[in-house]
């Protein structure tokens, strides 16, 4: 739920939460380590272990590169795939 039906909307974390919620994320399955990650390449075979590492390695958003995947689009001059 979004706005004001939200029953957390215009509130925010107390110090000691936001402590909580970093060490409960914290050392997490984060870029390749993460098993939902998937490996990408472009259309000159160089592969990526993570969208956001090819759209580091190029200048480019990550969204991007997983909008030109979806949509089979060129996103930095190439063309993206999954392996």
């Amino acid at each position: 739920m979004k706005g004001e039906g939200n029953n957390f909307y215009g509130k925010t974390h107390n110090e000691v939460s936001r402590k909580k919620i970093s060490k409960a994320v914290t050392g997490k399955n984060m870029g390749s380590e993460n098993p939902a990650a998937k490996k990408i390449k472009n259309n000159q075979n160089e592969f990526f272990e993570t969208i956001r590492s090819a759209a580091m390695h190029i200048g480019v958003s990550d969204s991007a590169i997983s909008n030109s995947i979806r949509r089979n689009h060129k996103c930095g001059g190439f063309f993206w795939e999954y392996v």
